[in-house]
């Protein structure tokens, strides 16, 4: 157990009269232990070139934009008489009680014909694949027929290959 005991004599402690600090490290020294590093990072990514887009730090392939996208989209379109709104909203039941709200790249509303062009991360989050099956799955009823598209290489290859999955 604890006994309190009175103090007789109480000295002052001593303690050191110096001014004790930390010498700090030049500039030099600093740049030495994290510059280089990042000297070095910088290089290997400027040495990548300009080959493509990027998008949250990963560099993308030579992919169409979506704006590009659109455009041939629009065109195949266009070139069987219908015209398409960009950028409507279209509301789809995912369960009971549960609705998300899509935006699609071009929807036609008499037709109940649209698509998607997956370019960007916030597309590829809103048409995830259980979007996708439900979208599928209701093109065999009464609509509506959607399409959602990969993004596809800036080849003539794979542009005609896009088109003719449009035209389908």
């Amino acid at each position: 157990m604890l006994k309190i005991q009175r103090v007789n004599k109480y000295e002052l402690p001593k303690y050191p009269q110096f001014i004790y600090r930390q010498k700090e490290s030049g500039n030099v020294v600093r740049f030495a232990k994290h510059g280089i590093a990042s000297a070095i990072m910088i290089a290997m990514l400027e040495s990548c070139g300009d080959t493509g887009r990027v998008t949250s730090g990963i560099l993308q392939p030579n992919l169409l934009t979506e704006n590009e996208a659109r455009s041939l989209i629009t065109d195949v379109f266009s070139q069987n008489g219908i015209e398409m709104s960009e950028d409507i909203v279209k509301s789809l039941v995912l369960a009971d009680g549960d609705t998300t709200n899509l935006t699609f790249d071009g929807f036609n509303d008499s037709l109940n014909v649209g698509y998607e062009y997956i370019y960007s991360s916030q597309d590829g989050y809103e048409f995830n694949t259980q979007v996708r099956g439900i979208l599928d799955s209701l093109s065999g009823t009464d609509g509506p027929y959607t399409k959602t598209v990969d993004p596809v290489e800036k080849t003539t290859d794979s542009q005609n290959h896009l088109k003719s999955v449009i035209q389908e």
